[in-house]
């Protein structure tokens, strides 16, 4: 495109020492042309640079604190539908000791993806990221969020000198997403109730 341009640029030089008005006025003609769709192109990928800029700059992906429960139990309660909030921050505050993260995908300071990571040793494994909790918002599922989270995690057990990514469900929906980010079904989880409720 540039290269066209140059060229009818040098046409109308040379036409403007060598031939009519009315060839010069041609040439004029289609270097004007060239340069406005150019310059169209240009405008458009500044716009997309503004665009993508201004979508990373509401966005962000960072750790969650103690202080941000109401909203990640507003999350979470879509995994474990029959978690009550005092159940869940009792349970958050149980798994310090196991150094228990909560990360999540904010925009606009809205959260729309969950994950609650340990970093672990198994004589299994070895040294792992484990990923207990992961969700995304219903309304924002199938755009993304999910892989983006993964990718994160990936750098984050990276920078943490894990060996391997655990994600840890139960839930068939995550299949599909597993696969597609890489993961193998190793193992399975074999769970045994031995708090019995007395009846009243």
């Amino acid at each position: 495109m540039i290269s066209e341009v140059i060229e009818s640029t040098l046409s109308l030089i040379f036409l403007a020492l060598h031939a009519d008005r009315r060839s010069v006025s041609d040439v004029m003609k289609r270097s004007v042309v060239f340069i406005c769709f150019l310059g169209e192109i240009f405008f458009e990928i500044i716009a997309k640079v503004i665009k993508r800029f201004c979508y990373n700059t509401l966005m962000q992906i960072r750790e969650i604190s103690l202080k941000e429960l109401d909203s990640v139990y507003g999350v979470v309660k879509e995994l474990y539908t029959e978690l009550s909030y005092e159940a869940f921050e009792d349970r958050i505050y149980d798994m310090r000791h196991m150094e228990y993260k909560m990360i999540g995908i904010f925009e606009r300071e809205k959260l729309l993806n969950y994950a609650g990571v340990t970093i672990e040793t198994s004589l299994e494994h070895g040294r792992v990221l484990s990923i207990y909790d992961f969700v995304t918002k219903k309304e924002f599922q199938k755009q993304g969020y999910g892989h983006m989270m993964c990718e994160y995690l990936q750098d984050y057990a990276k920078m943490a000198a894990c060996e391997k990514l655990l994600l840890r469900s139960s839930r068939s929906s995550m299949d599909e997403m597993c696969i597609q980010e890489g993961f193998e079904k190793k193992s399975s989880l074999y769970c045994k109730n031995i708090l019995v409720q007395s009846s009243s």
